[in-house]
């Protein structure tokens, strides 16, 4: 059992812990390795904290209400990330081109494109896409048969 006066020093970083699991916890954010796994989806991740507010989305219980318009979550954070919808606030920013955004999600999607890194291939001829919607933009517009229209050149049915 730790002590309170035990301290633990990642050799990574520095930084210290009270509890020899933490910082456990904290060496995974340096490594990458995602030692706790969902046991509903398997889902993985460094920190078991990222891990216990995982599985609240599992639940359908969403005990965080918007004031606003009573939109429910499961998580505090996206609660808040949510208010920025009714204010216009964008306090999430880009750190390589600085564009705001107001949702996490957004900024993290937007994020991507900088990296270059194609992880979205079309299945039809193989161009890759940084987000998912423009693959599916691409597949709509570009391997897609035209429905024809149901007028005729002269506009009638």
């Amino acid at each position: 059992m730790d002590s309170p006066d035990d301290k633990y020093q990642c050799k990574e970083c520095g930084k210290e812990f009270t509890r020899k699991r933490n910082l456990r916890d904290h060496e995974a954010t340096h490594t990458g390795e995602k030692r706790h796994v969902c046991n509903v989806c398997n889902k993985s991740f460094t920190q078991s904290r990222n891990l216990k507010h995982h599985l609240s989305t599992h639940t359908g219980i969403k005990a965080y209400v918007c004031t606003v318009c009573n939109k429910g979550f499961t998580q505090r954070r996206n609660l808040n990330d949510h208010y920025a919808t009714h204010s216009g606030e964008k306090r999430h920013v880009c750190s390589v081109c600085g564009k705001n955004f107001t949702q996490r999600r957004n900024l993290k999607d937007h994020e991507v494109t900088h990296s270059g890194v194609k992880q979205y291939v079309c299945k039809e001829c193989g161009k890759g896409f940084t987000q998912k919607r423009n693959l599916k933009k691409h597949v709509v517009t570009e391997h897609t048969e035209v429905k024809p229209d149901k007028h005729n050149e002269d506009g009638d049915k």
